[in-house]
């Protein structure tokens, strides 16, 4: 049980002229329903409610209220002032926050609850209705900025329905507002809703959290309109479009722009329907302009790529296209009955084409802006043929005919390789008369073991001389061509390049018996003739003058030759003792292959490994006692030649390896290292001449000195 004492005496009764006030009703009406929450909260929370009067005392166990009108102080400074009940904010009061924000309203157990007006430090201000302390219901709100809302509100955030106005800077003064009316939720517009632009043009369709979704935008002079789907301020998805003065779309949109598949209607009454790529025509697509329609592929607003256009005039096109003109390969149908399939440039016949006329003619050949010009043939409705040249559309001689010119020479049919083949071409027109002057396109060619063109030579009379040298020998077709690879006489031609003469340079040397023999035994290598191109000399004996030695200390080594028909040689010996031997192959003073070698002749019975008797050297001997007595007066200058006659670690290294070649295939230094061999031969044979003659003289005045023969030392 609750009793209530009022702190307040009620006013009651009227004014001095004996009329109520309107503060006086505000006060009975506030508390009427101040009497009203109170018994409303006893019912809900289980208590009664008991008025007691004045001196009255309250029933035992009953809790004492005291409710009215008072005035408030809190800890942080702030002050409230109006009705309370037990020191609680209840009823109509103004509360002042030490921060500057206040609050004059409706007050329900201590929240802002009803009607009442909040006036922020920030200089925001809330006009409406309250609910346990938050902006909820109908209000309007005066923002620092200058906008204005006026709606719905709920758990102070704008909900529901609501008008927002929006200034538009304009100077010192607004001139203008912006505004939007329609559904909002959590702060934003959400829903249906319609924005006002200050210049006119609106907006009216669906939001979501505050970006347009779907909807109509028209411009304030109405030029310009889209209704369809959007994303943010930019249209996006399907929708329509027009504009006043350009064009109508109708299709698919990305980024703001067309993109995707769509139809535009141009003001100058053109249409395209297709493919969009950031608002151009690009992809596959058709477009039709006046009585012209063209279906195709498009890129950057222009025709290019393959495609078929039909024009106002009856023509019709089928072909290739860059920045819409015809470009590159098509055919085309005039309105006149000419058909054209070719080469296009710039919208021009352009390059090679054929071109049927109406009246029968058909000209295949060359075209340059549109016109005939270059070489070209032309068949007449009435069977004359002209080939030749033209300049102009007209055409300016007659050229070579390919059935009539005749072809002559040997080169037609036999060539040598490394040698230069010929033949002639006597040029005639289609009448079988003999040209006058040159001016043909001649080409020759050859397919075979390699392929290579020949030089054709203009005589300016009508004449050509044809040169060319083949480096493989083989079988060969020989193609002789005029004006458009049209075949000339009986091209082609079989020819047949043989091997020139042999090369001994070239020349290939190969055999067991090439570095290696043995005593007593047969042994034989091969000499492979080839030209200076490598092509091996076939079909008989090999046109060379072959000469193979081989020499040593111990004498010289006889080798049989013997030429067969397949263009070799087969050198064959029998070695009598075992030793290191030179060989040397030349053919008309030229060395073979990679001569000289090194040969090594072995003992036929100890096998393999070199025998380990060793046979005396008696010139050996005889050299060191011509030294000895060469140099007796204390001076051994001019014995030697020079001191490098002595051998080297590279001759004793081709003495122990007489399978590796004297000296590299290689030109410069093949010629260097032949050199120094001769110089050394030479040097070597007059040493040996002095070396004679001053045994004479030494044996004339009754010197002698016992020299050991072979086998006597092994007794001694």
């Amino acid at each position: 049980m609750v009793v209530r004492t009022d702190l307040v005496a009620r006013a009651e009764g009227p004014d001095a002229n004996g009329a109520l006030t309107t503060e006086d009703l505000r006060r009975d009406i506030e508390e009427i329903r101040n009497e009203v929450e109170l018994r409303e909260h006893a019912q809900r929370n289980g208590y009664e409610i008991v008025r007691t009067g004045e001196g009255e005392e309250p029933p035992l166990g009953a809790t004492p209220v005291q409710a009215g009108e008072g005035k408030l102080t809190y800890e942080n400074g702030d002050t409230y002032e109006g009705e309370v009940v037990n020191n609680l904010r209840h009823g109509k009061g103004k509360h002042l926050s030490s921060t500057g924000d206040y609050y004059d309203g409706s007050w329900r157990f201590d929240k802002r609850h009803g009607k009442g007006s909040m006036v922020f430090a920030s200089k925001l201000r809330y006009d409406g209705d309250w609910e346990d302390d938050k902006a909820h219901g109908r209000g309007v709100c005066f923002y620092p900025n200058g906008q204005r809302y006026d709606g719905e509100w709920q758990d102070d955030q704008r909900s529901g329905w609501g008008k927002l106005e929006v200034p538009v800077e304009g100077g010192v003064e607004v001139l203008a507002w912006e505004s939007y009316e329609g559904e909002w939720s959590r702060n934003a517009m959400h829903g249906m809703g319609r924005y006002t632009f200050a210049d006119g043009s609106y907006f009216q369709g669906e939001y979501a959290l505050g970006a347009r979704k779907k909807g109509k935008f028209v411009s304030g002079d109405r030029a310009l309109e889209y209704d369809g789907s959007w994303r943010g301020e930019d249209r996006d998805g399907f929708g329509s479009y027009y504009q006043k003065g350009a064009y109508r779309y109708l299709g698919e949109w990305r980024g703001d722009s067309r993109h995707g598949r769509g139809r535009c209607e141009f003001a100058d009454g053109s249409t395209y329907d297709g493919e969009w790529r950031e608002d151009k025509m690009h992809g596959e697509g058709k477009w039709e302009f006046g009585g012209e329609k063209y279906e195709g592929s498009f890129l950057g607003n222009e025709r290019s790529g393959e495609g078929r256009c039909a024009f106002e005039d009856g023509s019709r096109y089928d072909g290739a296209w860059k920045v819409g003109l015809r470009h590159g390969l098509g055919k085309q149908l005039y309105c006149n009955g000419d058909s054209y399939e070719g080469g296009w440039s710039a919208g021009k016949r352009e390059g090679k084409g054929a071109c049927r006329y109406a009246n029968g003619d058909v000209y295949q050949g060359e075209w340059r802006a549109d016109l005939r010009e270059g070489h070209g043939v032309c068949v007449f409705a009435d069977g004359t043929k002209y080939r030749g040249e033209w300049a102009g559309d007209k055409w300016i001689q007659s050229s070579a005919d390919p059935e009539h010119t005749s072809v002559t020479g040997p080169g037609l049919a036999l060539a040598v390789a490394g040698s230069e083949a010929s033949f002639a071409i006597r040029a005639r027109d289609e009448d079988g008369n003999d040209r006058l002057c040159g001016g043909d396109a001649f080409a020759v060619s050859l397919e075979g073991p390699e392929e290579f063109t020949a030089n054709v030579t203009d005589n300016e009379d009508g004449t050509y001389e044809v040169a060319y040298e083949p480096t493989k020998a083989g079988m060969y077709r020989l193609f002789v061509t005029i004006g458009d690879d049209e075949l000339v006489a009986e091209s082609p031609y079989q020819v047949e390049v043989v091997p020139g003469k042999p090369c001994p340079r070239r020349t290939v040397v190969a055999g067991s018996g090439l570095g290696e023999g043995k005593v007593g035994e047969k042994s034989s290598f091969t000499v492979e003739a080839r030209d200076r191109h490598d092509n091996r000399c076939r079909g008989g004996k090999p046109d060379m003058d072959l000469k193979v030695t081989a020499t040593s200390a111990k004498g010289i080594l006889e080798v049989a030759v013997r030429a067969n028909e397949d263009g070799t040689f087969v050198c064959t010996y029998t070695p009598a003792r075992e030793g290191f031997y030179r060989l040397e192959l030349s053919s008309c003073g030229a060395v073979v292959g990679s001569s000289p070698y090194s040969l090594r002749v072995r003992s036929g019975s100890v096998g393999p490994q070199e025998s380990s008797a060793k046979v005396p050297d008696v010139m050996a001997k005889w050299e060191t006692i011509a030294q000895e007595e060469y140099a007796a007066d204390g001076d051994a200058d001019g014995w030697d030649s020079e001191p490098e006659e002595r051998e080297t670690a590279e001759e004793k290294y081709i003495r122990e390896h007489p399978g590796v070649a004297v000296v590299d295939n290689l030109e410069d230094m093949w010629k260097v290292g032949r050199f120094q061999a001769e110089k050394k031969a030479y040097e070597r044979r007059e040493k040996q001449k002095r070396l004679r003659e001053l045994r004479q003289k030494l044996e004339a005045k009754g010197f002698k000195r016992e020299v050991a023969a072979p086998g006597a030392q092994d007794g001694a």
